[in-house]
């Protein structure tokens, strides 16, 4: 078993499923493949309930917000963004 120290943060000292090695790295790729590719049914077995719990309110949380930012127009696209950057700076010359 190795622990989730370095696993951006979010689950530090927190005990993740047997089955690969120790170290941080391992505990990112496990969040990961958890995150953009889902667990299966014997990885998801393995994790203890309190960190997905856990893991379930932290991402709640994070969409909440993001869609209140949505909502409240404090949200734009990357290609405006860079032009408002660039007039910013062609001002400032």
């Amino acid at each position: 078993m190795f622990v989730a120290s370095d696993a951006a943060g979010l689950f530090p000292g927190e005990d993740v499923p047997a089955g690969t090695s120790s170290g941080g790295s391992s505990a990112r790729r496990f969040l990961e493949k958890w995150l953009y590719e889902g667990l299966s049914e014997e990885e998801r077995d393995r994790v203890p309930p309190a960190l997905l719990d856990r893991a379930g309110a932290h991402f709640r949380q994070l969409a909440e917000t993001a869609l209140c930012e949505v909502a409240d127009g404090r949200v734009t696209d990357g290609p405006s963004a860079m032009r408002r950057l660039r007039r910013r700076i062609e001002e400032q010359r």
